[in-house]
């Protein structure tokens, strides 16, 4: 996201009425939001318990925030130097997506996993996950996702 302010601008009211009233359906799609929202803005303890409460009010179908929830706790374990732990979950991440036809959350799962792979030093598998998540991004027709992956790419060749 360009403007993650705006998005928390824009949820937090949502995510704290929700909560007051105990709403759980939306609820826990709203929290993976804002953790994402949160993240962006290098909020990453705040982000993890966000993360967090989405995992533990995710009904076991709701799918993207499975996805959106791993995806989050994993980028912070990594920045935290938990490597091992933070591959593990974003990994479960993809292939959690990968079971699903929900090809942006895919991609959004390749790009965390991608985000931890570059943390943990290893740019050119980064790289191929980046690689993934465009062409399913391009598949889907998300051209502004598919444009930001490779603007991603290009600063991983860059480091390489």
């Amino acid at each position: 996201m360009s403007e993650p302010w705006a998005a928390e601008r824009d949820l937090r009211p949502l995510y704290d009425d929700l909560k007051k009233i105990g709403e759980r359906s939306h609820f826990c799609s709203v929290a993976t939001l804002l953790a994402r929202a949160v993240y962006d803005q290098g909020r990453y303890d705040e982000a993890d318990a966000l993360a967090e409460e989405a995992e533990r009010t995710a009904r076991p179908n709701d799918i993207h925030s499975h996805i959106v929830w791993r995806g989050i706790r994993a980028k912070v374990l990594a920045r935290r130097g938990d490597i091992d732990a933070a591959e593990s979950l974003a990994r479960e991440g993809v292939a959690f997506a990968s079971q699903s036809d929900f090809l942006h959350s895919h991609a959004e799962a390749l790009m965390d996993l991608a985000e931890v792979l570059h943390l943990a030093a290893r740019s050119a598998e980064a790289a191929a996950a980046v690689e993934e998540a465009i062409r399913l991004h391009e598949q889907k027709g998300n051209v502004v996702a598919a444009d930001r992956a490779w603007i991603v790419r290009e600063e991983l060749s860059a480091g390489m």
